[in-house]
């Protein structure tokens, strides 16, 4: 079954058309994290004249704990032997190595961009109601393949499931214009006049959205409404959605 228009020009109009519908769906979700948040990380309501304004620490104390005991130690990846050959022995503990190297890869990745440990930055997340992970592989400038899994703030995202699982997924976020024009510069197939007059420094509103149809996953980016990448089949996802979202 085929899900966007047969028109390419009318694809713009029907991700915007699909995302506000979703956002009116996910409202109240969204209404609750935010509440969750600014308890957790004693964010102040507007203070009222001659009235105390007093806020416990002990949602944010035991979230805290909650977050040490499930970071404590490193995920353990396991294989579980059972009579194999000792050169199947081998390549299964190859794997294993090659598992943590992974998620060591992931994690330098993710600092190097400023932030913190990535799996205690995930289970943050999971901890306040949700997750959103959008792993992916790449080739580097020198040939090398590198590994990351981009972790996106849930509340921005909203996803629509089949039978089959997830069918269509959009993140939708602000940057600023000097992240978007490096992207589009790196990569092929992106249309640079959309942000040809736009400082680099200007807040820009992005859509980034994925969807299923029967040939394969397709991928289109929308920057203050126009299509920065327009609609393309991206072969190497197969018939899977790159992006893992749900509630904790």
């Amino acid at each position: 079954m085929r899900h966007m228009p047969e028109s390419p020009d009318d694809v713009r109009g029907w991700i915007q058309a699909k995302i506000k519908d979703l956002q009116g769906k996910f409202r109240g979700r969204n209404m609750q994290w935010r509440e969750d948040r600014a308890l957790l990380l004693q964010m102040y309501r507007q203070a009222v004249p001659d009235f105390p304004n007093i806020m416990s620490a002990e949602p944010r104390s035991q979230l805290r704990l909650a977050m040490d005991i499930m970071t404590l130690r490193d995920p353990r990846i396991t294989v579980l032997l059972h009579n194999q050959e000792a050169d199947e022995q081998d390549k299964m503990n190859a794997m294993e190595r090659f598992g943590v190297g992974l998620l060591r890869e992931i994690d330098r990745r993710h600092r190097a961009a400023g932030n913190r440990y990535w799996l205690r930055d995930l289970v943050w997340y999971v901890l306040m109601g949700g997750y959103a992970v959008h792993p992916l592989v790449t080739r580097g400038a020198d040939g090398e393949t590198e590994f990351r899994a981009y972790l996106w703030d849930p509340i921005e995202v909203y996803p629509e499931y089949g039978e089959g699982g997830l069918q269509w997924v959009a993140r939708t976020y602000k940057t600023v214009a000097g992240d978007i024009k490096d992207r589009i510069a790196a990569t092929r197939g992106w249309n640079p006049a959309v942000l040809e007059f736009t400082k680099d420094e200007t807040e820009v509103d992005v859509v980034n959205a994925f969807w299923l149809e029967e040939d394969g996953v397709y991928n289109v980016v929308l920057v203050n409404g126009a299509e920065a990448k327009p609609a393309t089949l991206e072969k190497q996802f197969g018939n899977n959605i790159p992006v893992r979202v749900g509630p904790s």
